[in-house]
């Protein structure tokens, strides 16, 4: 493999190892080994140099330096022998020098290739925002403003400085993306099913009889007794065919976890 080198002009060049871990190898070109030279002028951060590489900072979990623990300032010097480690377990809400810790539920910002994802998301009751015609400095604002996990295919999204936690999700397949995302980010804890509108995001709360009757068809009204409404967009919902469909789903998701 040719040796990685840092774009930054001027000073005497130098060198340092790296050596990635896990699911950071798949940020490197195919069949390149997960240890590799680094050639560098200047002062680079570690930051700086794990991105150089290709990999997004959001999906790094620790760093060592010499068998010790540094954040992403650190910055580079000559025969530095360095490891860095996926984000693993309960990572949003461990201490760490890379990141502070997350606050509050997980939520989330979705970039415009994963539709099916957020739906799928709201359906297990994760507050998470999308729109077909955002632009990746709405979803870095929407990360940085709102503290909000980007969800992305495009792994120069989560390069974005004012993007801290987020994830590459891999996988095309909208059910082996939930369950990559679940895994992730260890948000079995956090799933309330049925808790979210999958249409606008909005929160879905119990309504009386009587004020679903003014909307519903007649006969929807006489067969179900139990109605919602989501308080957004006000759609109303009942537990029909569709929810005997989105329960299977759901447990096909629960199941993965048991």
């Amino acid at each position: 493999m040719t040796p990685q080198r840092d774009s930054a002009k001027g000073g005497a060049q130098r060198s340092a190892v790296f050596h990635l871990h896990g699911r950071l190898t798949d940020f490197l070109p195919p069949e390149s080994p997960p240890s590799f030279p680094y050639t560098f002028r200047s002062t680079p951060t570690i930051k700086h140099a794990v991105e150089a590489i290709g990999t997004p900072h959001p999906e790094v979990g620790r760093v060592l330096v010499h068998g010790r623990e540094v954040g992403f300032s650190y910055q580079l010097r000559q025969g530095d022998e360095i490891e860095v480690f996926p984000v693993e377990g309960n990572w949003l809400y461990d201490d760490s020098p890379l990141r502070r810790r997350y606050r509050g539920t997980p939520r989330f910002v979705l970039d415009v290739h994963l539709g099916t994802l957020t739906r799928r998301l709201r359906l297990l009751g994760f507050d998470s925002l999308y729109s077909n015609q955002f632009q990746d400095s709405e979803i870095a604002s929407a990360a940085s403003m709102e503290e909000r996990i980007v969800l992305t295919r495009d792994i120069g999204m989560l390069m974005w400085c004012d993007v801290h936690y987020g994830c590459w999700v891999r996988s095309q397949n909208p059910s082996q993306q939930v369950v990559e995302v679940l895994e992730h980010f260890s948000l079995w804890p956090w799933i309330r099913p049925f808790h979210r509108c999958t249409v606008c995001n909005g929160l879905i709360e119990s309504i009386d009889r009587e004020e679903a009757k003014r909307e519903v068809k007649p006969e929807i009204f006489e067969y179900y007794r139990n109605f919602y409404r989501c308080r957004s967009c006000r759609r109303i919902y009942w537990k029909g065919t569709h929810f005997q469909r989105m329960e299977r789903l759901i447990s096909s998701y629960t199941d993965s976890f048991d």
